[in-house]
């Protein structure tokens, strides 16, 4: 093996690695969360968060660890039975202060 494919298959390796653990850090978190929550899904940001954020700041953060995450939480559904993410929100009547 050259030392060019040595290098890059450490480094995919490494990628690999951190992409996986951060998933499961973050997924299992939150997933915590909204078991004590009783929500059949789960938020990629905090629930006190979403709760408290004017304007919901936090949905592209949400939608974009979502997207990002999407190939390996499905595997994690499909192999081990985790939990998914809420991809969609539904607004009902006016926002506070709309006329």
């Amino acid at each position: 093996m050259t030392r060019r494919r040595w290098i890059v298959l450490h480094v995919t390796v490494i990628l690999l690695i951190t992409y996986v653990s951060s998933y499961f850090y973050i997924s299992r978190r939150r997933w915590e969360e909204a078991a004590r929550l009783k929500s059949p899904a789960f938020l990629y940001v905090a629930a006190e968060r979403a709760l408290h954020e004017p304007e919901e700041s936090w949905l592209p953060e949400h939608y974009a660890l979502a997207y990002f995450y999407m190939p390996i939480n499905a595997l994690d559904r499909d192999l081990l039975g985790g939990p998914s993410p809420i991809m969609c929100f539904f607004h009902i009547g006016k926002k506070k202060g709309a006329e």
